[in-house]
């Protein structure tokens, strides 16, 4: 059994053997409002959201084991158009304590949740 650490140094430099399944990916499997990708330490190497709303929102990522109540604030806030995708990507990963959780907003500098109208991918490890 690898270390977080080794799996990601083995992406990075790529020895990471073929069929391996670093990194990993999470999705929504359906139109949500947030995703709980993580629930322990973990490196997020980047995501793929799709909005359906009719109107702009925002992303946010945190470093949590769940969803965090509403007016939580977030380093990380990403605009999304309306029917629009937000792509993001990071090399060397992004290193989280706690965990991963992904989900809209309404709001931009506190989270507001909205509805369920985003697909979530995401990659870690």
């Amino acid at each position: 059994m690898t270390s977080i650490w080794e799996d990601v140094q083995s992406v990075i430099d790529g020895t990471m053997p073929p069929g391996a399944p670093a990194p990993y990916n999470a999705n929504s499997a359906a139109l949500a409002n947030s995703l709980v990708v993580k629930v322990d330490n973990a490196y997020l190497y980047g995501f793929h959201v799709h909005s359906t709303k009719a109107t702009a929102q925002y992303i946010m990522v945190f470093d949590a084991t769940a969803v965090p109540a509403d007016n939580a604030v977030t380093p990380l806030t990403f605009a999304i158009g309306a029917n629009g995708d937000c792509d993001e990507l990071w090399m060397p990963p992004r290193f989280f304590q706690a965990g991963i959780v992904i989900c809209n907003s309404t709001t931009d500098t506190l989270k507001t949740l909205g509805s369920a109208d985003c697909w979530f991918d995401v990659n870690y490890v």
